[in-house]
C-alpha cells in the first residue's frame, strides 16, 4: 500500500498488506504471466514507419531479445528518408537510423509505434565525412501531418494528493502532497501547459474552494464535477494525476482487488471505504473526452494497466490526435519510490522533468513541444535509471491507445 522510503541507498517499506499477484495485465511486463506453457497463438502484426530529416539514411532493426552488449541481429529495413517496416504487435525493438556523414541513432521501443522520427542536427556530423544535407524546408513531409496544438478543445484536469490519513494503522507518506502540488501548478501556471487556468483543480488534504477533500466522497464527486461534466466533448482531453497510497486487498467475490486508498479508508475494510479498480472504471468510462489520460503514482499501481475503457484501435485509428493513456508508477508488485534526496516521489520527479522539456529533448524530435509518445519513452527510460541511482528497483508501466498523429501534452 505504502510507497516505499530511499534514506543512504537503503529501501524501508511500510507494507502493511500482503502483496497479491494481479494476473492478467494486458501491458507488456505485467507479473505472473506463465508465457512458456501457453497453447499456440496467433501473432499479429502491424506497420511501424521510421523517418529522417536527412537523405539517404539507412534504417536498421532488431528485436530486443538479442544479446544488447552484441552486434548481432541487426537487419536493414531500406535506405531514403523513410521506410515502413512489419513488426509484431507487443514486439520489443531496436532501432537505428544512420546518414552517410552522421553519427548513427539507435531508439529502444517498448512495443512497436505507427511512426518513429529520427531527427540529426549538426551535432550529429562525423568530423571530416562529407554529409548528406538535411531536407529542405519545401520538401513534403516525411509522414502526414501531426494534429495542430489546437485539435484539443479544452484540457481539463484534476489532480489528487494525500499526505495524511485518518486511521492510524495507514502509514503517512512524505512528499505526495508535493508530487501533486508540483504536477497542478504545471497545468495551471506553466507557459508550457494547455490547460487553462479555471480548468485545472487540486484535491487533498485540507478542503479546495469547492470544499472537497481527498476522502471517498470529494474523490469521486470531484470526478463528476472537473472532468465528467466538463470534458464533454471528443475533442477535449481529461488527466487525472492521483498521489497517494494504492494496494491490493480483499474483495468478497472476486478474491483480491486493486483499490485507491483515500484520506478516509479504513485498513481493515477497504471493500467499503475505499476506491476499488471497478468502481473507478465506472467513474472513468464516463468521461466523454476523446483524449483520457490518467497517472497513477501510487504503490502497485500497475493494478491500474487493468484498467477497461482504453477503447481498441479499431475506432481510434482514424481520428487523428486522439488517444486514451494511463500511466502507472510501478509493476502491480513493487512499491513506488520516494527519495529524500529529490524530497518527492522519484516517478513524479521524473515526470516532471519530462513534461518541463526534457522528454522531448532526450527522448524525442526536440520540436519544443511534448507528446504522449515522447512521455511514454521517457517514463519508461528514465525511471528504472534514477530506481537504481538510489540503490531501489521500480518499473512503470503504460497502457496507450494513440490514434494517427502525435497528441501534444504542452505547448
Amino acid at each position: 500500500m505504502s510507497r516505499q522510503r530511499l534514506v543512504d541507498g537503503r529501501v524501508r517499506g511500510w507494507g502493511w498488506l500482503a502483496l497479491l499477484c494481479m494476473s492478467p495485465l494486458f501491458v507488456a511486463g505485467c507479473a505472473g504471466v506463465d508465457i512458456v506453457n501457453q497453447p499456440l497463438k496467433t501473432v499479429f502484426k502491424t506497420r511501424m514507419q521510421l523517418t529522417s530529416n536527412v537523405e539517404d539514411t539507412e534504417f536498421r532493426i532488431r528485436d530486443q531479445r538479442i544479446d544488447a552488449g552484441t552486434e548481432e541481429g541487426w537487419r536493414s529495413v531500406g535506405t531514403g528518408k523513410e521506410v515502413t517496416v512489419e513488426v509484431k504487435i507487443g514486439g520489443r525493438y531496436e532501432v537505428a537510423a544512420r546518414p552517410r556523414g552522421y553519427e548513427e541513432k539507435r531508439v529502444k521501443l517498448t512495443e512497436p509505434v505507427k511512426s518513429y522520427p529520427f531527427t540529426f542536427v549538426s551535432a550529429d556530423r562525423i568530423a571530416g565525412v562529407s554529409p548528406i544535407a538535411p531536407a529542405s524546408p519545401a520538401s513534403p513531409p516525411a509522414i502526414p501531418p501531426t494534429a495542430p496544438p489546437n485539435a484539443i478543445r479544452n484540457v481539463y484536469v484534476l489532480v489528487i494528493g494525500i499526505r495524511d490519513y485518518r486511521d492510524a494503522n495507514i502509514p503517512k507518506l512524505r512528499y505526495t502532497d508535493r508530487d501533486a502540488r508540483a504536477v497542478y501548478e504545471f497545468f495551471k501556471s506553466s507557459p508550457s501547459s494547455l490547460a487553462r487556468p479555471e480548468n485545472v483543480h487540486y484535491v487533498g488534504d485540507t478542503p479546495n474552494e469547492d470544499g472537497f477533500t481527498a476522502d471517498k466522497d470529494g474523490i469521486t464527486r470531484a470526478m463528476s464535477r472537473y472532468l465528467i461534466n466538463q470534458a464533454v466533448h471528443k475533442d477535449d482531453m481529461a488527466i487525472f494525476y492521483f498521489s497517494g497510497h494504492g494496494d491490493m486487498g480483499k474483495h468478497p467475490t472476486r478474491g483480491s482487488e486493486y483499490y485507491l486508498i483515500p484520506k478516509n479508508a479504513d485498513k481493515e475494510d477497504l471493500f467499503a471505504t475505499a476506491i476499488e479498480l471497478s468502481e473507478f472504471q465506472r467513474l472513468w468510462t464516463a468521461i466523454a473526452a476523446g483524449t483520457r489520460i490518467l497517472i497513477a503514482d501510487a504503490c502497485n499501481s500497475g493494478g491500474f494497466s487493468g484498467l477497461k475503457g482504453l477503447g481498441g484501435v479499431a475506432g481510434l485509428e482514424n481520428t487523428q490526435g486522439e488517444a486514451k493513456a494511463v500511466f502507472s508508477a510501478c509493476k502491480s508488485d513493487q512499491k513506488s519510490i520516494e527519495v529524500d534526496a529529490l524530497q518527492h516521489g522519484l516517478f513524479t520527479h521524473v515526470l516532471m522533468e519530462g513534461l518541463r522539456g526534457k522528454a522531448d529533448k532526450v527522448t524525442g524530435n526536440n520540436d519544443g513541444r511534448v507528446t504522449l509518445s515522447e512521455l511514454k519513452r521517457w517514463l519508461h527510460d528514465q525511471v528504472p535509471l534514477e530506481a537504481r541511482k538510489h540503490g531501489g528497483t521500480q518499473t512503470p508501466l503504460t497502457s496507450l491507445v494513440d490514434a494517427w498523429g502525435e497528441v501534444y501534452l504542452t505547448k
